[in-house]
């Protein structure tokens, strides 16, 4: 089926035949000057045969030749001083048959045949055919005066019995004549549409490709909204436009912004957004007059924004006054501008995805160098003291322990950036062997055990460790549990810290539960992201450069799992890992 956007309107049907009409009639006007003029040379060969040959009858060739020469130039004459656009083509008309005419009297004055004055006008038919882009009616309109001449003047040439033959002839080769000009003139109008649309297509492209510079500077989406509305209602022609984005809280479109529309109308079309799937509307569905009735518009048309999103902004136009059916351009334009504003809000968003991962990088360099500066001061502070020749052994040992926890701080972070980068790069693979479970959670409490934590946390570590063989990648799972604890830890100024595990059939749950400060119910989803920060200065509260719940996240995906939070302010936090670790996760 045909979109509107394809389908001529009676308007335009109407418009593009006046079009051709009148480009007709130029060439028309252009062509019968030229083609007298080519007649009156090509007849001056058989004018010279009959003088050479016949120069009894040289009178007559005289009055022959003067009589087209008189009638060519008048009609040249009359042709260039026309006024009215269709003057040319009867003019032409009245030339062929003044032509006729005047060799009907021609041959008649020496009673000659009828077959040279056939064979002649059939010459001039078919010529004039060809030379002059005038259409089948004209055409027929000549052969009719040709035809009438020979009737009336077959009494007086030498054709016999053969009269009635000639005219049939000549009745057959003037329709194969105005068959000829129907054919070419449905060809030139054929060109002449194809070229109108051409055109048009080139002038939409030529406002789009001009929508498209004045958009592509624009980073702010509602300066786009606003400069698109105003575009189109320059571009179009329509009385206001209006650009919907969707409102996901009240679950429809939101008037974002929109040119043209007086105050009033601005209040209606925002409490009447348009619904999801207007832009598929047709002009004479129910729906689509309801909504036009509500804006208070006698035509309208809407237009998706492209992209994969169900919910996709809609462009909007309306006309106070015009009705449909509207141009083809029209849609085309509100289709065109549709397009360039998507593609200036994609624009945007890129822009805006840039300048938040260059900020996120200049917190992530400010706060990676704070936190390896910090463990680093650590060691070389401690190696400093523990090289005062006048501390005791207990002092010294206690220097190296604390330079140990620091440089144990430090390897932890230079792995867990080199995790990032391995699992950025798809280098990360599980490799997936049977271990004993309380082996491995033996190992786990006594790598917590050494994080930092503040002397009024309490960790405590679950003692109920389900036996028997788990099947998992134990660094990774290692990763997980150090990192959740640790970041508990880290926003548990005072309070306790539990870590419990259980095995329900072929899954693994891990339990990091703290009484900490909480997090925002907002801020749930966002934790999880990369270099995510509450404070990204280098004077912040609690340190780290916000990778270790990223990578837990990242890991938990690896195996299959699952990450659930669970956290208010004030009242704490949990995390509840699960994780596939039966034979089948060995046999994948």
């Amino acid at each position: 089926m045909a979109s509107a956007a394809d389908t001529p309107t009676p308007a335009e049907r109407q418009e593009l035949a006046a079009g051709y009409r009148a480009e007709v009639s130029e060439m028309v006007r252009a062509a019968v000057p030229s083609a007298v003029w080519v007649y009156l040379a090509a007849m001056a060969l058989p004018f010279s045969h009959e003088a050479i040959f016949h120069p009894e009858r040289w009178h007559l060739v005289l009055a022959h030749a003067g009589g087209d020469l008189v009638f060519g130039l008048l009609t040249i004459a009359a042709v260039r001083r026309a006024r009215h656009p269709r003057a040319a083509v009867w003019l032409g008309v009245g030339f062929i048959a003044a032509s006729a005419a005047v060799s009907a009297a021609y041959n008649a004055g020496f009673a000659g045949r009828a077959e040279r004055f056939v064979l002649r006008e059939l010459c001039e038919l078919i010529g004039a055919a060809l030379f002059i882009p005038w259409g089948a009616l004209p055409q027929l309109v000549a052969l009719g005066a040709v035809g009438l001449t020979l009737w009336i003047v077959s009494p007086m040439l030498t054709a016999g019995d053969a009269t009635s033959y000639l005219g049939l002839v000549l009745g057959m080769g003037g329709a194969l004549s105005a068959g000829v000009a129907a054919y070419l003139d449905h060809h030139r109008r054929v060109i002449y549409e194809r070229g109108a649309r051409d055109r048009e297509a080139a002038a939409v492209c030529a406002t789009l490709l001009d929508a498209g510079r004045a958009l592509a500077p624009l980073d702010d989406a509602t300066r786009i909204v606003d400069q698109t509305t105003r575009l189109v209602v320059e571009a179009i022609g329509c009385d206001w436009s209006a650009v919907f984005t969707w409102d996901a809280r009240a679950d429809r479109h939101a008037l974002a912004g929109a040119a043209g529309l007086t105050p009033p109308e601005q209040a209606r079309v925002a409490a009447e957004p348009p619904a999801p799937d207007a832009a598929a509307w047709a002009p004479g569905e129910a729906a689509h007059a309801a909504l036009a009735a509500a804006w208070g518009v006698r035509a309208l048309v809407v237009a998706a924004l492209p992209g994969a999103d169900a919910h996709a902004p809609l462009l909007a136009c309306g006309w106070r006054t015009a009705a449909h059916p509207l141009p083809r351009r029209v849609h085309r334009l509100v289709q065109g501008f549709a397009e360039a504003c998507a593609l200036a809000l994609d624009g945007a968003r890129i822009v805006t995805d840039l300048r938040h991962t260059n900020r996120l990088k200049s917190e992530f360099v400010s706060t990676m160098s704070h936190e390896m500066r910090t463990p680093l001061n650590v060691i070389l502070g401690c190696l400093e003291m523990g090289s005062d020749p006048e501390l005791t052994q207990d002092e010294r040992t206690a220097c190296l322990a604390r330079a140990a926890r620091a440089a144990g701080q430090l390897l932890t972070l230079i792995e867990d950036t080199l995790d990032l980068g391995r699992l950025d790069a798809g280098r990360a693979t599980l490799e997936v062997a049977p271990v004993e479970m309380p082996v491995l959670w033996e190992q786990l409490r006594a790598q917590c055990a050494t994080l930092p934590r503040p002397v009024d946390v309490q960790l405590t570590w679950c003692a109920a460790v389900p036996p028997g063989v788990v099947f998992v990648d134990a660094r990774k799972l290692g990763v997980i549990v150090r990192n959740l604890v640790q970041n508990a830890l880290k926003f548990t100024p005072a309070g306790e810290v539990c870590v419990d595990v259980e095995r329900a059939g072929d899954t693994l749950v891990v339990r990091v539960t703290d009484s900490g400060i909480g997090i925002p119910r907002e801020q749930h989803a966002s934790v999880f992201e990369l270099f995510r920060q509450g404070d990204g200065s280098d004077v912040r509260r609690y340190g780290g450069p916000g990778l270790g719940l990223h990578i837990v996240r990242r890991f938990v995906d690896e195996f299959g799992g699952t990450i659930d939070l669970e956290s208010e302010p004030g009242r704490g936090t949990t995390f509840t890992v699960r994780l596939p670790v039966g034979r089948s996760v060995a046999a994948a």
